[in-house]
């Protein structure tokens, strides 16, 4: 799991530097992105892997991350969705977009 969670670290500094670049030097203010970082979504992925643990949020749905992802993208705005939900207690960092 150290590569899975390194990389999506990484894709929330690249979310980041992308949306402040676009904002200061590209003067892109109605460019907008959205990050999603989801806990574990039932794909093969995650294949085997069994939730034993009482932190541990369940498995989302693959259906239930593309609606999410379907409303933030028609909504205009960007962003990043963390799902499930109750990850966003465990982010210590805020994204910008």
């Amino acid at each position: 799991m150290v590569d899975y969670s390194a990389s999506k670290a990484a894709v929330v500094s690249f979310h980041e530097g992308l949306g402040m670049e676009l904002r200061t030097l590209y003067k892109a203010e109605k460019v907008r992105t959205t990050l999603v970082t989801p806990g574990y979504v039932k794909t093969p992925l995650f294949e085997g892997f069994n939730n034993t643990s009482k932190f541990i949020v369940p498995a989302l749905e693959p259906e239930t991350l593309g609606e999410e992802i379907g409303r933030a993208v028609l909504s205009g705005m960007g962003g990043h969705i963390i799902l499930p939900r109750g990850n966003y207690a465990f982010m210590g960092i805020v994204s910008c977009s």
